[in-house]
């Protein structure tokens, strides 16, 4: 059985298991904000016409410009994507022949990009047993002879978040190694804390930052991410990436975007919240669920782990698209990746989880 490589796809999934895709689905395999996109998005988008018209900006000059006041970076330091996907195949194309190494369980992209580009994939894996966390000093030994480590953070598929001093001796220690770190914080908007390791970007120039802005403005159609670095880095990056990547649309929505700090702050707000009683009532049904401090997360039934093919199927039956696991290095298919949606979606999950029974 072949699945799709990623979530957000209820057309494929559904027709793996021969079944109909009712009006009625709700994709809890798709990871975006699962309220509805700020209305300035909508109200403005006659104002975006024009941009179809001419050429973009090769530069994003607006955007790079609106960033950098955001994070307090100089604009030397900016590289904007056709979504993070492309940014990540730009630095597997820059890394092309390394050693790399990723924790695991995360995002596929990052091993098919390097793979592509020839280089060696090595996993440090984590695993429930030890609530997802990192050992630090089997993550020294793993790093010896590697050039790259690709962290997800917050990870991508558990939801579970590093602390800051964490981050500051993973710093260090791949400083010292000569490692390159790239962090993917695609999922940082949605953190009712939120940390980001852009403040390190200047005491720790190895360290180069992946942004997405399609999960928190829900806009997955326009493709927009960007990366932080050093300016001697970026300048090396950009110099791989096609003329006029960046469509002039997605360049004035971005700008949108990044003003749009209450909803931000509703949205994260509303998802903690909406977590919370979702959990409990998990729990409560007899399911474990990953910590996540986002909008998504592990989930499997208590009791000794096994392949959950027949809770996907039983789910689809219901009109409810999980996100299988098989696809992830350490999961195996033991868990489901689910969506935190709205109260009344979330509600749709219950009542099919709480008749499931473990058939």
């Amino acid at each position: 059985m072949e699945f799709p490589e990623h979530g957000a796809n209820p057309q494929a999934i559904t027709k793996l298991f021969q079944l109909p895709l009712s009006e009625n689905t709700i994709d809890f395999s798709v990871n975006v904000n699962p309220y509805q996109p700020f209305r300035q998005l909508k109200e403005n988008w006659n104002d975006f016409y024009k941009e179809m018209l001419v050429y973009p900006d090769p530069h994003s000059t607006e955007l790079v410009q609106k960033i950098a006041d955001c994070e307090n970076l100089n604009n030397g330091q900016i590289l904007i994507g056709n979504g993070a996907s492309e940014l990540i195949y730009l630095l597997a194309h820059y890394f092309s022949g390394s050693d790399v190494l990723v924790i695991d369980p995360a995002f596929s992209e990052y091993r098919k990009a390097c793979e592509t580009f020839g280089s060696k994939v090595h996993s440090f894996t984590v695993s429930e047993e030890t609530d997802w966390q990192v050992d630090l000093l089997k993550l020294e030994r793993a790093l010896s002879g590697k050039s790259v480590l690709f962290i997800c953070h917050p990870n991508n598929p558990t939801g579970v978040s590093y602390s800051r001093e964490w981050f500051e001796t993973v710093f260090q220690m791949t400083e010292d190694l000569g490692v390159v770190v790239v962090v993917d914080e695609a999922f940082y908007h949605f953190m009712g804390k939120p940390f980001s390791v852009i403040s390190y970007l200047r005491r720790f120039p190895h360290v180069v930052v992946l942004r997405s802005l399609t999960k928190m403005f829900h806009i997955p159609g326009i493709r927009l991410g960007f990366l932080l670095g050093s300016e001697s880095f970026i300048k090396e990056v950009r110099q791989l990436q096609p003329s006029w990547s960046v469509n002039g649309v997605a360049q004035k929505v971005g700008v949108l975007c990044l003003e749009q700090t209450g909803y931000i702050a509703d949205t994260a707000r509303n998802i903690a919240l909406d977590r919370y009683d979702l959990f409990s009532s998990l729990d409560r049904l007899g399911f474990l669920t990953s910590p996540s401090a986002v909008n998504f997360y592990l989930l499997r039934p208590k009791g000794e782990k096994r392949d959950l093919l027949p809770l996907i199927r039983y789910l689809l039956k219901k009109g409810i698209v999980p996100r299988h696991t098989y696809n992830f290095i350490g999961l195996d298919g033991n868990y489901l990746r689910l969506a935190v949606r709205t109260s009344r979606e979330n509600e749709r999950l219950l009542e099919a989880l709480e008749s499931w029974g473990g058939q």
